[in-house]
């Protein structure tokens, strides 16, 4: 497990961008992963600390990802769903599918801020 990388998985090079920002400036490193296929291929090269994970995605959609997670050896990894996908529906799907947390877009940057601290102080 690499104990400072957070995988970002985001579609959207100008959001993917703004979370590995907010991700260096509490001391960790990202690496973007821009579809379901390369975020499954890069958790296979190595483990991060924290999955950020989008729920539209031009592949596949998040919460399949969330499952084929959750049902691989790095099942116990935390992951936070931040997407544009805010509707109370999709926010429990997204908690009961085993999202860790659930952050609609548009988000504010001190809230992702807290939000990845506070996950990965559970997870610590």
């Amino acid at each position: 497990m690499s104990e400072s990388l957070i995988l970002i998985v985001e579609d959207s090079p100008h959001v993917a961008s703004t979370i590995a920002d907010v991700v260096e400036l509490i001391g960790y490193e990202s690496k973007i992963a821009g579809t379901g296929a390369e975020a499954l291929a890069a958790l296979e090269q190595e483990t991060p600390v924290l999955v950020i994970l989008d729920r539209i995605l031009p592949d596949m959609d998040g919460l399949e990802i969330l499952e084929q997670i959750r049902a691989s050896k790095h099942a116990a990894l935390p992951i936070i769903m931040l997407t544009a996908r805010g509707e109370l529906t999709a926010r429990l799907a997204g908690l009961e599918a085993g999202a860790d947390d659930y952050i609609a877009k548009p988000f504010n940057l001190k809230e992702l801020q807290a939000r990845i601290c506070a996950v990965l102080r559970r997870f610590d």
